[in-house]
């Protein structure tokens, strides 16, 4: 173009750099959004294990993947309220701990930020017994580990259930642990119990098939408590194994039937023996995954746990039957899943007062009929969105998260509270951080790199250098992180067009003046100009060119009279 330097006039053109969106998404729970991921486009995909404040309000998006209550806690439900009152987005996301019976039902996350409720069970409760291994292998570390199990699941109960333990050796107790059957909500009874477990002893063998046995048979008796015929039965079985011997798959295939005709779910976990673990699920296990193999007794707590929620999961599923379609409210972001998604479950919640349904599944079924699947709810000056699923329970869990990535991604952009900056010609980051007046600096994170930035104005940062090109950028301070919305530079080739004010301001300055602005009149000097030499001079020089031409022009003069010729 015109006026711009003349290096390739097939090329010459204006790069206009637009600001990037690149929102912070921070995920805390089992999800793994990897087809999220980019260099340069999306979102910001970071992992959250023990989140901060500071982690919070760093992050535009907060998806919670069905973590337990446990795990999550009241001062960290408090946490995410304000981080969403203070204006960000958090992604609700159940699972087999999440809006499942057991789950989040009554905890102040339910309370506090859930546009969805769970449905109370139909069924009257379940009754849950632990048989417990505390035969003579299980002395010293593993039997604390599993009587410390014994002791989460007490304290993870939920309304309706009530709890036994029962320990076996070489044969099984007649009867549970005293008191028996704690219900959920008991203070006395879960103290009664936690004392009985921390006065047990290991020593004996062990016999599978009889802790079956008097599990099945405690579980028939319950029948006649509360919840009556038809509540739940669930049947744990904690043990390191037999040792001794191999077990007796004859006697356990027996009490197959046994167990299908009381309906009982049954689990285990063995550690460190794989033939019994073989001979419980090829026997007993109406699924692979309800008997587990554990390396070592230091997970055995939240694997207990897990399990416990499958079976509240899956008796769910059996009330509910199976999701068959979803319906969406069109340009929703629940309809970014597709209708016909495979989901293999649902859990049975509800919209609490206020909150706005946005999508409902169909079930399988005759009468195929509707539950709520996504809602949505405003919470201060940020919004909680929630879904009904979530991936924890599908056997795929890579296909569940890319089913997440554009619904995650959509909400990540409209969550984006990322702060302008800009840069200088020099590459020099300013940024405007009014609610930070006083601070004096604040720390610049680029890629790996800690840089500093310092307060020219108040609540004016300025970086001392330029910024490293090609890397995401934050900045950060006392209880707080944010996002840097950079505009993108041009290329090497494109700058600098123009111009060069830096050489003119230098010429300008060396000559004792300095460079004028645009549209910016010259200053007036001090003195007033003298009357100008250069017409006079050209007049003078004139003049006397035309006397000088005149003398040449003049006649010799004649000889003097008197004189003769000779």
């Amino acid at each position: 173009l015109p006026g711009t330097p003349d290096d390739d006039p097939a090329n010459d053109a204006l790069a206009l750099g637009l600001a990037p969106v690149r929102a912070s998404v921070r995920v805390w729970g089992d999800l793994d959004l990897e087809a999220l991921r980019s260099p340069g486009e999306g979102p910001e995909i970071s992992r959250l294990i023990e989140p901060s404040e500071g982690e919070l309000a760093a992050a535009d998006l907060v998806v919670l993947a069905g973590l337990p209550w446990s795990a999550i806690g009241p001062a960290r439900a408090e946490a995410l309220a304000r981080f969403t009152a203070a204006g960000g987005r958090l992604l609700l996301l159940g699972g087999p701990m999440g809006y499942a019976p057991g789950g989040w039902g009554g905890t102040p996350l339910e309370t506090l930020l859930s546009p969805l409720r769970v449905r109370g069970g139909e069924d009257g409760g379940a009754a849950i017994v632990i048989a417990l291994d505390v035969s003579g292998s299980t002395s010293g570390e593993p039997l604390e580990a599993l009587t410390r199990a014994a002791r989460e699941a007490l304290a993870g109960l939920q309304p309706g259930e009530r709890l036994a333990v029962l320990p076996f050796r070489g044969t099984a107790q007649a009867r549970p642990l005293a008191p028996g059957f704690v219900l959920a909500g008991d203070a006395a009874g879960r103290v009664e119990l936690e004392r009985a477990l921390s006065a047990l002893s290991a020593g004996g063998a062990t016999d599978l098939d009889a802790a079956v046995a008097a599990g099945v048979a405690l579980l028939e008796g319950s029948a006649q408590g509360a919840g009556g015929g038809g509540a739940e039965r669930r049947l744990l079985l904690l043990t390191d194994g037999d040792p001794d011997e191999a077990p007796d798959l004859a006697s356990l295939r027996a009490l197959a039937p046994r167990l299908f005709a009381a309906r009982v779910q049954f689990a285990a976990l063995v550690v460190g023996m794989p033939a019994a673990a073989e001979a419980l699920r090829s026997t007993l296990a109406a699924r692979p995954e309800d008997v587990l193999l554990l390396e070592g007794s230091a997970g055995l707590a939240s694997r207990l746990l897990a399990q416990l929620a499958r079976q509240r999961a899956r008796a769910e599923e059996a009330r509910l039957g199976r999701p068959a379609s979803l319906e969406a409210a069109p340009g929703s972001w629940a309809a970014l899943l597709p209708s016909d998604a495979a989901l293999s479950w649902i859990h049975a919640v509800e919209p609490v007062e206020g909150a706005l349904l946005v999508g409902r599944a169909r079930l399988a079924g005759p009468g195929a009929e509707t539950t709520a699947f996504a809602a949505e709810r405003g919470h201060g000056a940020g919004r909680v969105h929630a879904l009904a699923w979530g991936p924890g329970a599908e056997a795929d869990s890579v296909a569940a998260a890319r089913l997440l990535a554009p619904l995650v991604a959509r909400l990540a952009a409209e969550a984006d509270r990322g702060v302008n900056a800009e840069l200088d010609a020099q590459g020099r980051l300013r940024v405007n951080l009014a609610g930070e007046a006083g601070r004096g600096r604040l720390t610049l994170v680029v890629g790996a790199q800690l840089l500093e930035l310092f307060e020219i104005a108040p609540g004016l940062f300025e970086s001392a250098a330029a910024l490293p090109e090609g890397q995401d950028a934050r900045v950060r301070g006392p209880g707080f992180e944010r996002v840097l919305r950079l505009p993108a530079r041009p290329t090497a080739e494109h700058r600098g067009v123009g111009p060069d004010l830096e050489r003119l301001r230098s010429l300008a300055e060396a000559g004792g003046g300095r460079l004028l602005n645009a549209g910016e009149e010259p200053p007036l000097g001090s003195r007033r100009p003298g009357v100008a030499l250069a017409p006079v001079l050209l007049l003078l020089a004139a003049i006397l060119l035309l006397v000088e031409r005149r003398r040449a022009w003049k006649a010799p003069p004649s000889q003097p009279e008197g004189r003769s010729r000779t």
